[in-house]
C-alpha cells in the first residue's frame, strides 16, 4: 500500500509539472506573438513606403537601359541614305580585312628570308625568278629592291598586299599549291612583268630567259603564255639556285682550262652572263 501511494504522488507531481510547462509555453507564445505585433505597429510607417518602392522598381526598367532601347529604335527606324549605308558597309569591310591581314600577315615573311639567308637551305629556293640578295643592293625582284612592311610588300613603288601565296611564289622553287590562290598567281605575274624578272639581265630590251626548270614551265610560261615546247637546239642552259654553286662551278671549270682543258670555254662563258644578269658581277 505504502508502495502504491507513492506511485500516485510521483503520477501528481509529473501532471503537475506538464500543467505548469504548458502555462510557460502559452505565456511565451503569447508574448511573442504580441510582441510582433508590436513591432509591426511600430515600424509599418516605414516599412511600408519601402516595400512599395521595391515593387515600384521591379515593374519599372532602369532609365539607362530605357535610354539605350530608345536610342536603338530610333536608329533602327531612321532611314539612311544610299552613301551613308556604302560607307558604313565599306568601312566595317575594310576593319575586317585589317583584322585579317594584321593577324595573318605580319611576319610572315621571317621563315621565308631565313632560308634565303641559310645555304643550307637554298635548294628551297628560286632566285633567278624572285627574291634574291644582293651584296650590294640588298633584296630584289627583278630590277627592283623589295621590302617588307607589316601587311605589304614593296616593289620598287608598287605595293602588294603580304599573303603566304605571293611569298611561296616569289621566294620558292616549288609554291606550296595550297597557299597560293588566283590573285597570288595574278599579282605575281605583274611583277614579273613590271620588273622584267624573266627577262635576261632583267631588262625590258632583253629576250625572255627560258630555262628549263619546273617553276619557269609549269608556272611563269603559263602565266605568261610562252611557248616553251620548242627551245633552240644550240641555247646552253644553267639552271640554278644558289650563286655559290655557279661560283664554285666556275672555279672548278677555270681550274681544268688552266690544266689544258679547252672543252669548258661555252659553259664558262654561260656562267659568266648568268652572274651577269643576276647582278653578281659586272
Amino acid at each position: 500500500m505504502q508502495e502504491i501511494r507513492k506511485e500516485k504522488q510521483v503520477l501528481r507531481r509529473i501532471a503537475q509539472a506538464s500543467d505548469a510547462i504548458r502555462r510557460k509555453h502559452k505565456i511565451l507564445k503569447t508574448g511573442k506573438e504580441s510582441l510582433q505585433k508590436t513591432m509591426k505597429d511600430v515600424f509599418k510607417p516605414v516599412v511600408t513606403p519601402l516595400q512599395e518602392l521595391v515593387n515600384v522598381s521591379r515593374d519599372t526598367k532602369p532609365v539607362k537601359q530605357e535610354v539605350k532601347e530608345e536610342i536603338k529604335t530610333e536608329t533602327m527606324d531612321e532611314p539612311k541614305n544610299e552613301m551613308e549605308s556604302e560607307a558604313e558597309v565599306s568601312f566595317a569591310t575594310a576593319e575586317e580585312e585589317d583584322q585579317t591581314i594584321t593577324e595573318s600577315s605580319a611576319g610572315l615573311e621571317d621563315e621565308y628570308l631565313r632560308t634565303l639567308e641559310d645555304k643550307n637551305r637554298h635548294n628551297e629556293l628560286h632566285t633567278l625568278y624572285g627574291v634574291r640578295n644582293l651584296s650590294t643592293a640588298g633584296l630584289m625582284v627583278g630590277d627592283s629592291p623589295i621590302s617588307f612592311e607589316r601587311n605589304s610588300i614593296r616593289i620598287g613603288s608598287t605595293v602588294y598586299p603580304k599573303t603566304q601565296g605571293l611569298l611561296e611564289l616569289s621566294f620558292k622553287k616549288m609554291p606550296n599549291s595550297v597557299h597560293v590562290t588566283p590573285n597570288d598567281k595574278k599579282n605575281y605575274k605583274n611583277i614579273l612583268l613590271a620588273r622584267n624578272a624573266h627577262r635576261k639581265y632583267y631588262s625590258a630590251t632583253k629576250p625572255i630567259r627560258n630555262t628549263p626548270s619546273a617553276k619557269f614551265k609549269h608556272l611563269i610560261a603559263e602565266l605568261l603564255n610562252i611557248n616553251t615546247s620548242s627551245p633552240s637546239s644550240s641555247k646552253h642552259y644553267i639552271f640554278w639556285d644558289d650563286a655559290n654553286e655557279l661560283v664554285e662551278r666556275l672555279r672548278l671549270l677555270t681550274a681544268s682550262q688552266a690544266a689544258g682543258n679547252t672543252s669548258h670555254n661555252n659553259e664558262i662563258m654561260s656562267i659568266l652572263e648568268e652572274l651577269r644578269e643576276a647582278g653578281i658581277i659586272y
